[in-house]
């Protein structure tokens, strides 16, 4: 998760590099370097969309997901904050799948 403004400079860093990026954000991000997902800025909506389109992200063999990280502040934090904790634990999942594998291939 990463803030918006890094979220465009990650973009185009990994786009550079190659690789097949696909960004879950506000805003388009970048020049088309990235397949975009728009997201929501309703918490719930997002909370009922989360692992659907993390799924569906997942299946199209993007090489990485870049995704905003959700305002914390004004009257709807609370309701943010469990979309941040499902976040977490999903790229912590993803985390520990990616080390597995590179340790499975030796790279």
């Amino acid at each position: 998760m990463l803030p918006a403004p890094a979220l465009i400079d990650r973009v185009a860093v990994l786009a550079a590099r190659g690789l097949r990026v696909a960004a879950w954000s506000r805003e388009r991000p970048g020049r088309g370097e990235a397949h975009w997902e728009p997201t929501d800025s309703d918490p719930g909506l997002l909370a009922r969309q989360l692992y659907d389109t993390l799924r569906r992200l997942d299946r199209a063999g993007f090489d990485r997901l870049l995704i905003e990280r959700p305002l914390e502040s004004g009257d709807r934090a609370g309701n943010w904050a469990a979309v941040i904790d499902r976040l977490r634990r999903a790229a912590a999942g993803a985390a520990a799948d990616d080390s597995k594998s590179r340790g499975a291939s030796g790279t």
